[in-house]
């Protein structure tokens, strides 16, 4: 498997989504990502965020392009409206 190269940010609007608690969310990308992964694609979920005052949900991935991003939330059923390339990611959980 190759080892992923950049961070994506994938963005979702829509209420539903923002509203629903995250863990079955992540949950979902979880699963899409070891989905595609056991294909030799690489790909991890650092994270999702959700934003229910805004109607927003975003999720924080590895991966070797968009497009592989774009699989993933495809495949778990949640088609990101829009998927950035980022500079860096620091999360820190306390």
């Amino acid at each position: 498997m190759g080892s992923p190269e950049a961070y994506f940010l994938a963005e979702w609007y829509c209420q539903d989504l923002a509203d629903a608690p995250v863990r079955p969310t992540a949950a979902r990308l979880d699963g899409a990502v070891a989905d595609v992964s056991a294909g030799g694609t690489a790909i991890r979920l650092l994270g999702v965020i959700a934003l229910p005052g805004d109607a927003m949900l975003f999720g924080v991935f590895i991966a070797a392009s968009a497009r592989v991003v774009a699989q993933v939330c495809e495949r778990a059923g949640m088609s990101a409206q829009r998927i950035t390339s980022a500079a860096g990611v620091h999360l820190r959980m306390c």
